[in-house]
């Protein structure tokens, strides 16, 4: 069977490689984009850096950027065509990648590869005009690596040119394939300031393994890194570790409503975050340091990464 998005066409086809990415970490001034939202919305306006409270492995810290500001955005989407994807979730999917596509900016730019047994790179970063006159056509067969996938994707932001950096997973989220291990891609994650998405594709959630594993969007955040659903045959939900405490959530789409709603509030959300900046007391040492953001007023849900890799500058992993 094909998938066929209309408005899409494959520029490229390439192998990602596998090798571990470089992340650029390692500026002694810390920024942590923090997403506010307020009754499912985003809340713009209305606070300010005293409405916060930050704390870096436990000790807080003083804030000393507080800025909202709609930085342009560096998408990577990362399509499962795997063989579970026919029929409704391949429908799903071609709907988000138009909904989502349709929220962007000129000042953004996409790329997209899909993944099965293999990934490859079907858009290399183009501006949102230009991919929206091309059509794109994907195979849809075999395995799931959704590990690899997202070590690739988050290879293609190493050639990104926008200061906010996501990766979008539009998938089934079960992984079967991948010669990655997932210890190793929440490593490299969390090395990076890269935001983790994704779009769980489920048409019928009553009959599907997503349900019968008990997949829990609202699990994923900062702190929630540990969730370990059941493994049935060889089929592992990997989503919630790949998202973790990278700032990102999950959606859950179930009907063909899902998907142009979906794409406003995940947009939404990128367009309007907060970024909170400090410079941390103790020096940098190259150890993963957790940072936790609370906010006084009530009322208000917060999401943020959960904490980064302390390298001096010019420093390598």
């Amino acid at each position: 069977m094909r998938l066929s998005l209309l408005a899409w066409i494959a520029l490229v086809t390439q192998l990602i490689s596998a090798q571990q990415p470089a992340f650029k970490s390692g500026v002694e001034l810390v920024r942590i984009p923090v997403s506010v939202m307020r009754s499912g919305e985003p809340a713009v306006d209305g606070l300010s850096a005293s409405d916060f409270k930050l704390t870096e492995d436990g000790v807080v810290q003083s804030i000393t950027v507080f800025e909202r500001e709609a930085l342009p955005i560096s998408l990577c989407i990362a399509l499962d065509v795997s063989g579970s994807m026919s029929e409704g979730p391949a429908e799903l999917a071609g709907a988000a990648i138009r909904s989502v596509s349709s929220e962007l900016r000129e000042s953004d730019e996409i790329a997209i590869l899909t993944f099965a047994q293999t990934s490859q790179v079907l858009v290399p970063w183009s501006s949102p005009a230009a991919a929206a006159r091309l059509a794109l056509t994907a195979e849809i067969a075999g395995g799931t690596s959704l590990n690899d996938a997202t070590r690739a994707a988050f290879a293609l932001l190493e050639s990104a040119h926008n200061p906010r950096p996501v990766v979008l997973l539009i998938t089934d989220g079960f992984e079967n394939a991948s010669r990655t291990r997932l210890q190793d891609v929440v490593k490299s994650r969390r090395q990076s300031e890269v935001l983790v998405y994704a779009f769980v594709v489920a048409p019928d959630p009553a009959s599907t393994r997503v349900e019968r594993m008990r997949y829990d969007p609202s699990s994923v955040g900062p702190g929630s890194s540990t969730f370990t659903p059941p493994i049935p045959d060889f089929n592992v939900n990997s989503v919630p570790e790949l998202v973790g405490d990278s700032g990102g959530t999950s959606y859950l789409m179930t009907n063909a409503g899902h998907p142009r709603l979906f794409a406003r509030r995940f947009i939404d959300e990128l367009r309007y975050q907060y970024t909170l900046g400090y410079t941390p007391a103790k020096e940098f040492d190259g150890k993963y340091r957790r940072v936790k953001v609370e906010i006084s007023k009530r009322g208000y849900q917060i999401r943020h990464r959960g904490g980064y890799l302390a390298l001096p500058t010019g420093a390598k992993q």
